[in-house]
């Protein structure tokens, strides 16, 4: 880490430690807190060199360490100070960086690690409601214009269920029994719209009995029953 390039000046306390200075004493004074902040403790050649001679009322403003040295206490506990701080702040920034990436992390196996695992979940999707419409589609009578059923609409069948639209085309099977085929709706025309008059809300056969709901598959979709 670099140095610190400051340190605190309390400039009331200064000037209350340092009343009685002459303006000789108070350049001289802060010298030696410019080298003690730069340096660290300072040995008494190096306090005779910026003094010129042994200033009591100078040297009184710094005590010995173990090892000898000229130590001004306050701006000792003032760079401690700043640089526990410093710590800290870099410290905290560190972590919320650490916290931001695992968090980014933790997203992403649920999301998909990029464009890729979200493509290939879509894929997915749209495979199986391909599935589930192919599987529809069989049951019809009149299995044309296949191509006019937009990707949107076979969702929307996906979610109405197999149990229910197999019924509805039971039920235009029923009225439609012996009819020629050009009275058959195009499969197109029935699963875009057609089957919608077969549902339950709509369909009107009184001897017929009516599906009730018996429960919830794990994705939450009712399950029909007598």
């Amino acid at each position: 880490m670099s140095k610190d390039p400051a340190f605190l000046f309390y400039s009331d306390n200064f000037m209350t430690g340092t009343m009685f200075f002459t303006d000789e004493q108070v350049g001289k004074y802060i010298r030696l807190l410019c080298a003690q902040h730069l340096h660290g403790h300072l040995s008494k050649k190096h306090m005779l060199t910026i003094c010129n001679s042994h200033d009591k009322d100078i040297f009184n403003k710094f005590i010995l360490d173990s090892d000898g040295l000229y130590y001004n206490k306050r701006l000792d506990e003032e760079i401690n100070k700043r640089k526990n701080f410093t710590e800290s702040r870099r410290t905290n920034a560190l972590g919320k960086k650490k916290k931001t990436k695992a968090s980014a992390k933790h997203m992403l196996q649920h999301m998909g690690n990029g464009n890729g695992d979200i493509n290939i979940y879509k894929n997915k999707n749209k495979r199986i409601v391909n599935e589930f419409f192919e599987s529809i589609w069989k049951l019809y009578p009149r299995k044309k214009g296949k191509g006019q059923i937009s990707d949107a609409q076979k969702k929307k069948l996906h979610l109405i269920g197999y149990e229910i639209l197999s019924m509805c085309i039971d039920r235009f099977c029923k009225d439609h029994i012996g009819k020629d085929e050009k009275f058959i709706m195009y499969g197109s025309t029935f699963f875009n719209s057609g089957y919608v008059d077969y549902l339950d809300s709509n369909y009107d056969d009184k001897t017929e009995p009516k599906l009730k709901i018996k429960g919830t598959d794990p994705l939450g979709n009712p399950i029909y029953g007598d």
